[in-house]
């Protein structure tokens, strides 16, 4: 946009002349006298705006430009103000002289603006390079802490999902004194963990109680068979005793008879407790296999 301005100058200033000419030749003046004016209005525009689009370091030419726009300018008021044709012809050939002087500050400009854009496009191009290399460098960085970090944490996850693999494969084949399986983290498989951890030790307190209670139960059978197998013998010796009575006591046969009438019927109470106790041992034992059962 600067050199575009600047080219906008050198071209005001070489049309000029030629105004300038057809001005003394031409019979419609104000004509070209509008033309003059007018390209000297943008010559002012453009040095305004390439003033602030040149360099700081190229300031100074133009400002050589302006100055010779300034005598640019002055020569063309005094052209206008003549009233012979040769005095006209003779600033005309000055303002030719000047307009080129601008031709070349103008084109000088436009080479060292060029210059520094190519310096400054060389300057950028290096720390794109440079700024390119460091986001490769970034990236590689970050996707290698990626990588390291997803192995870690799958070798971390998948170590705890293969303990409790292992720990359900004990538990599955009937061996519940495994370990507690230890998980720090907090996400799913830390979760997964803790439940897991847990129901091994409800599995553990469940099978003990049931083996307490088996326990229990065999030792109340035991008791309740010993109980009727004592019953049994004292009602044994019981009649063994009376059938002696009688045949000993002619005289107490009737009430012997009465006694061993309630003897037979303490014998039968006797015989069905009995039975009753041989049914309470048949259950008792079926209960204890099946708690063996329950325990396996």
């Amino acid at each position: 946009q600067a050199t575009v301005a600047a080219n906008e100058i050198k071209n005001s200033a070489l049309k000029i002349p030629d105004y300038i000419s057809k001005y003394v030749y031409d019979q419609d003046k104000t004509q070209y006298k509008d033309d003059v004016i007018t390209e000297l209005k943008k010559i002012d525009d453009n040095i305004l705006l390439a003033r602030r689009l040149v360099s700081d370091s190229e300031l100074r030419k133009l400002d050589s430009i302006e100055r010779h726009v300034s005598a640019f300018r002055k020569s063309i008021n005094e052209a206008f103000e003549a009233k012979k044709i040769g005095d006209i012809l003779d600033k005309n050939s000055y303002i030719k002289q000047v307009s080129g002087f601008i031709e070349k500050n103008v084109e000088s400009l436009i080479t060292s603006e060029l210059n520094n854009q190519l310096i400054l496009k060389e300057q950028l191009d290096k720390k794109a390079n440079t700024a390119g290399i460091i986001l490769v460098l970034a990236l590689i960085v970050v996707s290698a802490g990626n990588i390291i970090g997803s192995t870690i944490y799958s070798s971390k996850v998948g170590g705890t999902i293969n303990k409790l693999s292992n720990s359900a494969r004990s538990i599955a084949d009937g061996n519940l004194n495994i370990p507690d399986i230890k998980v720090n983290s907090k996400d799913d498989v830390g979760v997964l963990a803790q439940a897991f951890n847990k129901m091994t030790s409800n599995l553990r307190l469940i099978i003990s109680k049931i083996g307490n209670t088996s326990k229990d139960v065999a030792q109340s059978a035991e008791s309740l068979s010993s109980q009727a197998e004592q019953s049994t013998k004292t009602i044994e010796q019981i009649s063994t005793a009376i059938q002696q009575v009688s045949s000993g006591a002619a005289d107490q046969a009737e009430k012997s008879q009465m006694t061993v009438e309630v003897v037979k019927s303490q014998i039968e109470r006797n015989m069905k407790i009995y039975d009753s106790s041989r049914n309470v041992l048949s259950a008792s034992l079926k209960a204890s296999e099946a708690a063996e059962a329950g325990n396996e």
